[in-house]
């Protein structure tokens, strides 16, 4: 009898935490970007982050995020968005990658699935983006938990708020 009231009490605390937890981020944003959700970085760049993400890093040249989830099971990441400023030199990476015009801007990117679904393994999918702006090259990356050969349009359109200030 005292069992099952402790496993009664468990779920009724359970579902009342899950009732007060904060809302987990989409790894692709369902909501378009809204203004007062831009970062600004002390090197000269800002963007809109997505809704409920999580800032992950925030250093001399770069800041990264991810989805904010409530999930305690949750061990993998499962969406990233990186933004750095890589200095004057133009990265070597550029030279496997398509050439773009991305707002206004010489750009280099390219879309891969890294990994496929399996059992236990989700699937893994990288975009990366270079550009040239002013003297210096910048880097944009996202990654998602899953098979997308090409970058969905809601995150590209947030990917458009990047200016440089």
């Amino acid at each position: 009898m005292t069992a099952i009231a402790l496993v009664v009490g468990w779920f009724t605390w359970f579902i009342f935490y899950l009732g007060d937890a904060p809302p987990s981020g989409d790894r692709v944003p369902k909501q378009p970007p809204d203004e007062s959700r831009r970062l600004r970085h002390p090197s000269g760049f800002s963007f809109v982050a997505p809704p409920h993400w999580n800032l992950d890093a925030f250093d001399d040249d770069s800041i990264r995020m991810s989805p904010a989830y409530v999930d305690v099971a949750v061990r993998r990441a499962t969406a990233i968005l990186e933004v750095s400023r890589l200095g004057a030199e133009r990265p070597t990476a550029t030279e496997a990658l398509s050439r773009v015009v991305f707002l206004g801007d010489e750009a280099f990117e390219k879309m891969e699935v890294c990994r496929k679904s399996s059992f236990d393994d989700p699937a893994w999918s990288h975009y990366d983006l270079y550009v040239h702006h002013g003297d210096n090259w910048y880097y944009v990356g996202y990654g998602v938990a899953e098979e997308r050969p090409v970058l969905p349009v809601e995150m590209r359109s947030y990917l458009e708020t990047l200016r440089w200030e």
